[in-house]
């Protein structure tokens, strides 16, 4: 649980049993204990630990190691490793490991109330079924276009990758106070999506293998962030820390 420096500005409500413990913030957001400022409900998790002895699995862990290692296999097929053209193994691993284990991991963020993992893993959850649906043979997404124009599916399909950049940039800008793997994770990804939209707008191969090389690099931060809250010291002798960005002498929000 972090602590940030006390904010002049703060309107505090003082406690008439002890005056270095006050409520701050415009909705009694943050309390304030000595000279540390803590949001409430940081503390109130400690306290139901405390008292309850139970406390709930880090949930966004899995949805890490899920999403690197379906993405490892999408940027390795798309980079032409091995020769593949067949994208039936990213599909598979898009459906079941990156789709399924994913819209869970959201679900479960909504219940500990972490709103920003909620949108992120429901988001990602559904990028990876509605990929794999382009793919899927019952879904005759593709079949369709061949049926019509089959020079429209590219265009299709770079709008798709747009519109899918612009939501890891939004949450990019939303993970600036966080820690730096997390935000290069997502800048590597709006990299990833914005190349290869650039790429079935073109038919570039460059483009293509530098967005999967963004891609590859983004599933092995995802990986590694995914460990770092696995482990811990009851189950592992080293730490992988996340980099936390420097606090500001000044806030903005």
């Amino acid at each position: 649980m972090s602590s940030t420096s006390l904010n002049s500005k703060d309107q505090s409500i003082r406690s008439e049993h002890n005056e270095k413990v006050q409520a701050v913030g415009q909705d009694g957001d943050y309390i304030i204990l000595g000279n540390n400022k803590y949001l409430k409900e940081d503390i109130a998790k400690v306290l139901a630990t405390a008292y309850t002895g139970w406390r709930p699995a880090n949930a966004a862990a899995l949805g890490l190691v899920s999403f690197g290692i379906t993405a490892f296999v999408l940027t390795l097929y798309l980079a032409g490793a091995k020769d593949i053209t067949a994208p039936n193994a990213a599909v598979g691993a898009a459906v079941f490991y990156g789709g399924l284990v994913e819209i869970l991991v959201g679900a479960w963020c909504f219940f500990l109330g972490d709103t920003l993992f909620f949108t992120v893993f429901i988001s990602l959850g559904a990028f990876w079924l509605s990929f794999a649906a382009i793919y899927l043979p019952a879904f005759g997404i593709i079949e369709a276009y061949a049926l019509n124009d089959p020079t429209q599916l590219g265009s299709a399909i770079g709008f798709y990758m747009i519109a899918w950049g612009l939501v890891c940039t939004v949450v990019a800008l939303a993970t600036m106070k966080l820690n730096l793997m997390l935000f290069l994770f997502f800048v590597f990804l709006v990299l990833l999506f914005y190349l290869l939209a650039a790429a079935y707008f073109t038919g570039s191969s460059k483009c293509v293998t530098a967005g999967a090389s963004f891609g590859f690099i983004a599933s092995i931060i995802s990986l590694y962030m995914g460990l770092s809250l696995a482990i811990s010291k009851q189950n592992c002798y080293v730490s992988l820390p996340l980099v936390e960005f420097p606090k500001p002498k000044f806030t903005l929000i």
